[in-house]
């Protein structure tokens, strides 16, 4: 298991060489639950000042099967969100992204890039979900691996795609 602050270390280096301005935040964590995304920064306003609270990152990417650019990409893909002006994935922080990525050949984007994404999913297979929902119209279906409510009354709930009712499949 790879060292989160050790990363953390290497990536900040690399930014105060360029001159990107960010802020750190009060802690940083690594978490099991996080399996959807790699990691997430939490900002907190206190009249009308923003605090960043914590930024977290997927264990998963801890592994050291996983390779290391996975790693740091989302370290610093949530240090940009500690810039002015970068809280969301506008064009200040597609800006800076471009600025790290031509520095240091690294690949930040707004979001997972599918080749890391299959890196990180072979290693790491998703369970399977036996409680399933669908959209009759254009097919998009949703695994759950608990009876949620969606499953329990499909019918109460549209297709985030097409905006047509649900129905359950298993």
């Amino acid at each position: 298991m790879r060292d989160l602050l050790q990363y953390v270390n290497e990536c900040t280096n690399e930014l105060d060489l360029i001159g990107i301005n960010y802020t750190l935040p009060k802690r940083w964590e690594s978490s099991k639950r996080l399996t959807w995304k790699y990691g997430y920064c939490k900002i907190s306003l206190f009249r009308n000042k923003p605090t960043i609270e914590k930024i977290v990152i997927s264990e998963r990417l801890l592994d050291e099967r996983i390779p290391e650019h996975i790693l740091k990409d989302t370290i610093i893909h949530e240090l940009i969100h500690t810039c002015d002006g970068c809280y969301d994935h506008g064009s200040k922080f597609q800006s800076i992204a471009r600025q790290i990525n031509n520095a240091y050949g690294y690949l930040i984007e707004t979001r997972v890039n599918d080749a890391d994404h299959k890196i990180v999913s072979s290693i790491y297979k998703p369970k399977e979900r036996k409680y399933k929902i669908s959209c009759p119209t254009c097919g998009k279906t949703w695994g759950y691996k608990i009876k949620s409510k969606a499953y329990k009354y499909p019918e109460k709930f549209i297709c985030t795609k097409c905006k047509s009712k649900l129905v359950r499949v298993s």
